[in-house]
Protein backbone atom coordinates (compact mmCIF):
# COMPACT_ATOMS: atom_id res chain seq x y z
CA UNK A 1 0.00 0.00 0.00
CA UNK A 2 0.98 3.29 -0.76
CA UNK A 3 0.48 5.83 1.49
CA UNK A 4 -0.02 9.70 0.19
CA UNK A 5 2.28 12.54 0.86
CA UNK A 6 2.28 14.71 3.84
CA UNK A 7 -0.87 16.91 4.17
CA UNK A 8 -1.31 20.09 5.87
CA UNK A 9 -3.97 20.08 8.75
CA UNK A 10 -5.04 23.28 9.73
CA UNK A 11 -7.09 23.63 12.93
CA UNK A 12 -8.75 26.15 15.45
CA UNK A 13 -6.23 25.54 18.07
CA UNK A 14 -8.45 26.87 20.87
CA UNK A 15 -11.53 24.74 20.01
CA UNK A 16 -12.11 21.43 22.26
CA UNK A 17 -13.65 19.38 19.67
CA UNK A 18 -11.58 20.82 17.26
CA UNK A 19 -8.22 19.41 19.35
CA UNK A 20 -10.27 16.36 20.21
CA UNK A 21 -10.34 15.24 16.50
CA UNK A 22 -6.75 16.25 15.97
CA UNK A 23 -5.54 13.78 19.05
CA UNK A 24 -7.64 11.21 16.54
CA UNK A 25 -5.49 11.69 13.78
CA UNK A 26 -1.90 12.08 15.65
CA UNK A 27 -3.21 8.50 17.31
CA UNK A 28 -3.79 6.81 13.97
CA UNK A 29 -1.60 4.62 12.24
CA UNK A 30 -1.18 7.01 9.43
CA UNK A 31 -0.14 9.94 11.99
CA UNK A 32 2.98 10.58 9.71
CA UNK A 33 0.84 11.33 6.57
CA UNK A 34 -0.32 14.66 8.54
CA UNK A 35 1.28 17.60 9.93
CA UNK A 36 -0.93 19.38 12.43
CA UNK A 37 -0.73 23.06 12.75
CA UNK A 38 -3.26 25.22 14.80
CA UNK A 39 -4.34 28.71 13.07
CA UNK A 40 -2.98 30.62 15.02
CA UNK A 41 0.32 29.38 14.98
CA UNK A 42 -0.02 29.15 11.11
CA UNK A 43 -0.98 33.40 10.95
CA UNK A 44 1.77 33.97 13.63
CA UNK A 45 4.57 32.32 11.28
CA UNK A 46 2.88 34.28 8.28
CA UNK A 47 2.23 37.55 9.92
CA UNK A 48 3.09 38.87 6.50
CA UNK A 49 0.45 36.33 4.67
CA UNK A 50 -1.95 35.38 6.15
CA UNK A 51 -3.57 33.10 3.56
CA UNK A 52 -2.87 30.02 1.69
CA UNK A 53 -2.62 30.73 -2.21
CA UNK A 54 -4.38 33.78 -2.09
CA UNK A 55 -7.08 32.39 0.29
CA UNK A 56 -8.30 33.88 3.38
CA UNK A 57 -7.81 31.59 6.24
CA UNK A 58 -11.44 30.59 7.57
CA UNK A 59 -12.18 30.08 11.03
CA UNK A 60 -12.18 25.93 10.53
CA UNK A 61 -10.61 23.26 9.23
CA UNK A 62 -8.20 23.47 6.39
CA UNK A 63 -6.09 20.98 4.55
CA UNK A 64 -3.50 21.44 1.96
CA UNK A 65 -2.47 18.75 -0.03
CA UNK A 66 -0.71 18.78 -3.26
CA UNK A 67 -0.86 22.11 -3.62
CA UNK A 68 -4.44 22.09 -3.28
CA UNK A 69 -6.82 23.78 -0.73
CA UNK A 70 -9.83 21.66 1.20
CA UNK A 71 -12.18 23.51 3.42
CA UNK A 72 -15.45 22.56 5.50
CA UNK A 73 -17.07 19.01 4.91
CA UNK A 74 -14.39 18.34 1.71
CA UNK A 75 -11.66 18.69 4.10
CA UNK A 76 -13.22 16.20 6.59
CA UNK A 77 -13.47 13.72 4.50
CA UNK A 78 -10.37 14.14 2.58
CA UNK A 79 -8.70 13.45 6.03
CA UNK A 80 -10.70 10.63 6.63
CA UNK A 81 -10.30 9.07 3.63
CA UNK A 82 -6.30 9.17 4.38
CA UNK A 83 -7.06 7.60 7.81
CA UNK A 84 -7.15 4.20 8.87
CA UNK A 85 -9.44 2.15 11.04
CA UNK A 86 -13.06 3.18 12.14
CA UNK A 87 -12.52 6.39 11.44
CA UNK A 88 -13.26 5.66 7.71
CA UNK A 89 -16.96 5.02 8.09
CA UNK A 90 -17.23 8.38 8.46
CA UNK A 91 -16.50 8.46 4.36
CA UNK A 92 -20.64 7.86 4.03
CA UNK A 93 -20.77 11.37 4.22
CA UNK A 94 -19.86 11.13 0.49
CA UNK A 95 -23.50 9.94 -0.15
CA UNK A 96 -24.78 13.58 1.37
CA UNK A 97 -24.36 16.37 -0.84
CA UNK A 98 -21.93 18.69 -0.54
CA UNK A 99 -24.26 21.73 -0.30
CA UNK A 100 -25.74 20.00 2.51
CA UNK A 101 -22.65 18.56 4.19
CA UNK A 102 -20.96 22.25 4.35
CA UNK A 103 -24.61 23.70 5.64
CA UNK A 104 -23.91 21.21 8.57
CA UNK A 105 -20.63 21.99 9.03
CA UNK A 106 -21.30 25.64 9.35
CA UNK A 107 -23.94 24.94 12.09
CA UNK A 108 -21.39 22.67 13.97
CA UNK A 109 -18.60 25.21 13.44
CA UNK A 110 -20.79 27.90 14.49
CA UNK A 111 -22.11 26.26 17.66
CA UNK A 112 -18.55 24.61 18.54
CA UNK A 113 -17.62 27.10 21.29
CA UNK A 114 -21.46 26.73 23.07
CA UNK A 115 -21.34 22.64 22.58
CA UNK A 116 -17.51 21.96 23.57
CA UNK A 117 -15.94 24.86 24.92
CA UNK A 118 -12.55 26.84 24.56
CA UNK A 119 -9.21 25.69 25.90
CA UNK A 120 -9.20 29.16 27.20
CA UNK A 121 -12.60 28.52 29.01
CA UNK A 122 -12.70 29.08 32.98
Amino acid sequence: MRLPQEMIVLYDGECVLCNFWISKIKNNPNASCFQTISLEQWKKNNEQNASIYGLELPDSVVLIYNNQIFTESDAVLKIVSNLAGPMRLLLIGYLIPRFIRNLIYRWVAKNRYRWFGSKNAC
